[in-house]
């Protein structure tokens, strides 16, 4: 192999939430392999958890140097969290810029600039008076939804309001929208707590009474194949779920939120106008 100079030196920050650090042992580190290895790789404590990591990089690289920087230290991260047994990341405050490139030649920092894998348009409709007089309306109805409810939703927006270049979480959103709607038709529709109650009949059943357009019951139909191919199981199709595809399964979820717990919500409403009418006027 012939020995390579570095062109590149690249700092970050991880945090090790599981092992107190001691500057004795990266001291050690860096006497011995920071200057001896084709590509250095420095360790310094900043403090209690923080550890700033420094590796090198040569000139010929198949990717952009910030992809490659990526891949390098994750590398990195993911053989000491299995080495130590331990739990140790990116420092979260960095997100999405995780990392500060240097030409080793001049010193120069290189600016790289960030972009998403994929443009995030949504639809653009305009926010409406109705849209909070329904929010309004929809509060204390969805409130009574068991935890679980939010755990996914909150997993799967916030995966999906993520800027990140290096993960899409595309998949983990559509599972989380699929645990939505499988648990919401199981506890809240048929009044089960047995997932195997709800196949992709049955949604579909739902769906349609719901007055679903053709094109969301083939959706449905893709968003249930993706969870029994690719989002349940390591080994299924290699083809990637788009920011297109996870939008449209958010969609799906919130339709059949929004379609059964709004109409709960207008008849709960009803039943109280009724119940005030009849104070009102009781009969004698």
């Amino acid at each position: 192999m012939i020995k390579q100079d570095p062109k590149w030196k690249i700092e970050t920050l991880i945090v090790s939430y599981s092992h107190e650090l001691d500057s004795k042992v990266f001291e050690e580190w860096n006497k011995k392999h920071g200057n001896g290895l084709d590509m250095p790789t420095l360790f310094e404590k900043i403090n209690e958890q923080t550890i700033k990591f420094t590796f090198h990089l040569p000139e010929e690289l198949n990717a952009d140097v910030y992809e490659k920087s990526f891949k390098v230290a994750r590398i990195w991260l993911v053989s000491f969290n299995i080495v130590t047994l331990g739990h140790t990341w990116w420092y979260p405050a960095l997100w999405p810029y995780k990392f500060k490139i240097y030409d080793v030649s001049s010193g120069e920092k290189v600016t790289t600039k960030f972009i998403a894998k994929e443009k995030r348009d949504w639809r653009g409709d305009a926010l409406s008076y109705e849209d909070l007089k329904k929010t309004a309306m929809l509060f204390p109805v969805i409130a009574k939804l068991d935890e679980k409810f939010f755990e996914y939703y909150s997993i799967a927006t916030t995966l999906l309001s993520s800027p990140t270049r290096e993960h899409d979480f595309y998949e983990e959103i559509s599972a989380n929208f699929y645990k939505i709607i499988e648990r919401f038709i199981a506890t809240e529709i048929f009044k089960t707590k047995k997932a195997s109650n709800v196949d992709l009949n049955k949604i579909i059943e739902i769906y349609k009474e719901l007055e679903s357009s053709e094109e969301m019951l083939k959706e449905i139909k893709d968003l249930y194949r993706l969870r029994g191919s690719t989002i349940m199981h390591s080994l299924g199709k290699d083809k990637p779920v788009t920011f297109e595809e996870a939008g449209k399964y958010k969609i799906l979820a919130d339709f059949l939120l929004h379609k059964h717990l709004l109409k709960r919500a207008e008849e709960g409403l009803t039943q109280i106008r009724q119940e005030n009418d009849a104070n009102k006027n009781p009969t004698s």
